[in-house]
């Protein structure tokens, strides 16, 4: 019954990663498929060979004054740096919370109501308080990881 056992958990292991390239194929193979049918505009929906091409273009030439590594470097900074502002703020705040009561009954009711806020309601706030500069987007990360 053991060997019947493993030999299913084997199979299913094996399984598991042809489902996810199987998924993905059928993913990009439908949308080479709408693409080239023309259902829409180029412009609109372009092919997964166009995308590549402009991404190629995007690491050579610059776009709005920065190739497309400075532009991805920048966001990953912007988010390692709201998400480790939420794990410092975060991780201390639930200590406290878990460790005294008082603090617990205090602050438990706000941040509970924060809770179920989702992150996308922030950003108009966000764009209220802190403009379209860096902090907009910066605390719009930071909430949807400290919540």
């Amino acid at each position: 019954m053991a060997a019947l056992t493993s030999s299913r958990a084997g199979l299913r292991a094996g399984v598991q990663p042809t489902f996810a390239v199987l998924g993905l194929l059928t993913l990009l193979g439908g949308w080479a498929f709408v693409a080239a049918a023309n259902i829409m505009p180029a412009s609109f929906f372009p092919g997964p060979w166009l995308v590549c091409e402009r991404m190629v273009e995007l690491l050579r030439a610059p776009y709005a004054g920065h190739l497309l590594q400075e532009h991805l470097l920048a966001s990953l900074q912007k988010f390692v740096t709201s998400y480790g502002f939420a794990v410092l703020i975060g991780v201390p705040l639930g200590l406290a919370i878990g460790r005294f009561q008082p603090f617990r009954l205090f602050t438990l009711p706000f941040l509970e109501g924060l809770r179920f806020i989702p992150p996308i309601p922030w950003v108009p706030f966000s764009i209220l308080w802190f403009g379209t500069g860096i902090l907009a987007p910066a605390f719009v990360i930071f909430m949807g990881a400290l919540f």
